[in-house]
């Protein structure tokens, strides 16, 4: 009986790595200092944006804001600019190049922090799986604006950690944001807990603590 010809699929490999700055000269009187005083090496600002980044989400790391990616200073209407440039299949699989992302704005040093931190938590909750939920009811004089509140979702992950998804719209469009509950929040009574949930879930964000208070299913979930 005839075998089978496995072919291997030659995998592409990454481009070169690109220079921290790319060539080029900012406008008269333009100040790098002014702008970027910790200069003009992306990794500063990689590890400035992985601080700020496990404020919200403990277990984050560098690999969340970078991947394959990379961070380059270019001079964009004469002023230096923090670009990402991300990784994309060409020729039929067959090469690997960089496509140039261009953030709005990303003109100082806490714009362009802000910037890659915002770029981790696209991809922090990647891959982490929630063991349990349990979905809050909403009572209906919840409004955020013209939006109501749909749902507030708490989460125990895989990893330990809380978290509550907070989801408002109205008939046209809607939105969320996920919040963590680190277990320093879960030390103590429920009723400690109360007394801190807003420093977790802003009070535009979520349920009045009066309601949590009379949620026993919710207590009983955080382990109270």
């Amino acid at each position: 009986m005839a075998t089978k010809k496995t072919v291997k699929t030659a995998v592409p490999e990454m481009p070169p790595k690109l220079p921290s700055v790319m060539p080029g000269e900012p406008k008269s009187g333009y100040r790098v200092n002014s702008h970027f005083p910790a200069g003009l090496d992306p990794e500063i600002y990689i590890e400035k944006a992985l601080v700020v980044l496990k404020r919200k989400f403990p277990w984050a790391t560098r690999e969340h804001i970078c991947h394959d990616n990379q961070y380059v200073f270019e001079v964009i209407e004469g002023e230096y600019q923090l670009v990402q440039y991300f990784p994309v299949t060409v020729d039929k699989g067959r090469r690997i190049e960089y496509a140039r992302y261009v953030p709005f704005g990303s003109t100082t040093e806490k714009k362009a922090v802000d910037m890659l931190a915002c770029i981790g938590e696209d991809w922090v909750m990647d891959g982490i799986h929630a063991v349990d939920k349990y979905n809050m009811k909403i009572p209906s004089r919840y409004l955020l604006g013209d939006w109501r509140l749909e749902r507030v979702e708490f989460s125990k992950l895989e990893n330990g950690y809380y978290t509550v998804d907070v989801q408002a719209g109205n008939s046209y469009t809607g939105a969320n944001r996920t919040f963590v509950i680190t277990p320093e929040y879960l030390k103590g009574t429920f009723e400690d807990f109360l007394v801190r949930y807003h420093e977790i879930v802003p009070p535009a964000f979520g349920i009045a603590v009066a309601d949590l208070a009379k949620d026993e299913k919710l207590k009983a979930f955080l382990g109270f």
